[in-house]
C-alpha cells in the first residue's frame, strides 16, 4: 500500500516537472536532435538499406489499410471533400488556373524551340497558340486522359509527337486531313461550305473576322456573342449554318476566326482589342 502511494507521487512529481519545464525540454530535444542528427541518418539510412522487404511490407499494408478505409469511408470523404471545396473555392480556382497557365507556357515553350510561335504561319499571340497531334487522334487522347493532355504530356516527358499551331493553322491541317475522305466528305463539303457562305455573307457582308479582318474563309467559323456555343451545337446535332438558316438568321451571331473565336471562348477577350 504504501509502495502505491509512493509511485503516484513520484507520477505528480514527473507530472509537475514536465508541465513547469516545457520549454526547456523542448530546447533539450531540440539540442540533442541537433547534436545526433548526421548519426541518426547515418543509422535511419542504413537500416532502410538493409530492410527494402519490410518496408515494402509496411507500405502495402498502408495502401491496402488505406484502400479499404476510402471504400468504407465513401460517404464521409464527399462531404470533407464538398465542405473544403466550399469553403475554399476562389483559392482553389486560383490556384488551378496558375498550374493550368504554368503547364501551358512550359508546353509551348519546349514544343515551339523557346520561340512562342505557330511552327507553320508564325503567329506569335500567346492566347491563339495551342497543342497539334502531328499525326491526329486529338479527340481520342482527350477523352483517354479524361481532358488531361497536358498532364499526359509532361508525365511522359514530352513525346515527340506534338507541335505548336494557332488554332487557324489548326483548323486549316485538319480540313486538309479530311480531304482524304474521298467523294463522300467532298459532296458533304461543298453541301456545307455552301450553307457556310451563306451564313457567313449575312453576318459579315464582306466575309471576314468581326475582330481581326481575316478573310480566309476556312478559318472563319459562327460566333456565339453571349456564350453557350458548345451546348447549342449539342442541341442542333448538325450543321449549325443550316440551324441559322432555318431560323431565319437570329441577332446574337458573328463572324470570328478560330483564332478569336477561341480566345473569347476560353478567356472572355481577345488580345487584338487589347490597346
Amino acid at each position: 500500500m504504501v509502495d502505491d502511494i509512493d509511485l503516484s507521487n513520484k507520477r505528480d512529481a514527473y507530472k509537475r516537472y514536465y508541465q513547469n519545464n516545457r520549454e526547456k525540454r523542448r530546447l533539450l530535444a531540440k539540442k540533442l536532435y541537433n547534436q545526433n542528427k548526421l548519426k541518426n541518418n547515418e543509422r535511419t539510412k542504413k537500416w532502410f538499406k538493409e530492410n527494402p522487404e519490410k518496408i515494402k511490407e509496411y507500405n502495402d499494408s498502408r495502401k491496402e489499410y488505406s484502400k479499404v478505409w476510402r471504400e468504407n469511408n465513401k460517404p464521409k470523404i464527399k462531404e470533407i471533400s464538398d465542405k473544403y471545396y466550399k469553403d475554399n473555392a476562389i483559392s482553389i480556382l486560383k490556384r488551378n488556373s496558375i498550374l493550368h497557365q504554368n503547364k501551358r507556357a512550359e508546353i509551348i515553350y519546349h514544343y515551339s524551340n523557346g520561340k512562342m510561335k505557330c511552327n507553320s504561319c508564325g503567329e506569335d499571340i500567346y492566347e491563339f497558340l495551342e497543342i497539334d497531334h502531328l499525326n491526329g487522334g486529338g479527340h481520342q487522347h482527350y477523352t483517354k486522359t479524361h481532358g488531361k493532355v497536358m498532364n499526359d504530356i509532361i508525365k511522359n516527358n514530352f513525346p515527340e509527337e506534338y507541335q505548336i499551331l494557332c488554332s487557324n493553322c489548326n483548323i486549316k491541317k485538319l480540313k486538309e486531313v479530311y480531304k482524304l475522305k474521298g467523294d463522300k466528305w467532298k459532296f458533304q463539303k461543298s453541301y456545307n461550305q455552301r450553307l457556310k457562305i451563306k451564313a457567313l455573307k449575312h453576318y459579315s457582308s464582306e466575309v471576314k473576322c468581326d475582330c481581326c479582318n481575316e478573310g480566309d474563309i476556312d478559318v472563319l467559323t459562327i460566333d456565339h456573342i453571349n456564350g453557350g456555343g458548345r451546348k447549342h451545337r449539342k442541341e442542333v446535332n448538325g450543321s449549325i449554318y443550316k440551324w441559322l438558316i432555318d431560323n431565319n438568321f437570329p441577332e446574337e451571331y458573328r463572324v470570328l476566326c478560330h483564332n478569336c473565336n477561341q480566345s473569347y471562348g476560353h478567356r472572355g477577350y481577345c488580345p487584338h482589342q487589347i490597346k
